[in-house]
């Protein structure tokens, strides 16, 4: 995937990238590549807590318009053609998705 890195500068995956990521890791675990909005909620915030967290409780609960701003955005993961929306509440890995987060995954797992 060249033109887009796949970290930032501070080392940390965007936003974007970790609902992308999480989409991803639901659709290898699923072996299905549509994904339900609360499914997607979840798993984001498990990858990163303090971004997708409630505030005040980010340890302990998911905060879903935090992704759903990812998805609906001018540059969401959606816009960039990463997810297709299907319906409001349901999403699908696409192929340039797919390959991009696959990249992230490699690399993620690689730095843990």
């Amino acid at each position: 995937m060249r033109g887009i890195p796949i970290v930032t500068r501070g080392g940390r995956l965007t936003s974007s990238k970790v609902v992308l990521l999480a989409a991803y890791r639901i659709a290898t675990r699923t072996g299905e590549p549509r994904l339900d909005l609360a499914t997607l909620v979840v798993e984001a915030w498990r990858l990163d807590r303090a971004r997708f967290g409630l505030p005040g409780h980010e340890q302990c609960y998911p905060h879903s318009n935090r992704v759903i701003v990812e998805l609906v955005r001018t540059r969401s993961v959606c816009a960039k053609g990463w997810l297709r929306r299907l319906s409001p509440k349901l999403y699908c890995l696409t192929e340039s998705g797919s390959a991009l987060a696959a990249e992230l995954d490699r690399t993620k797992r690689a730095s843990s």
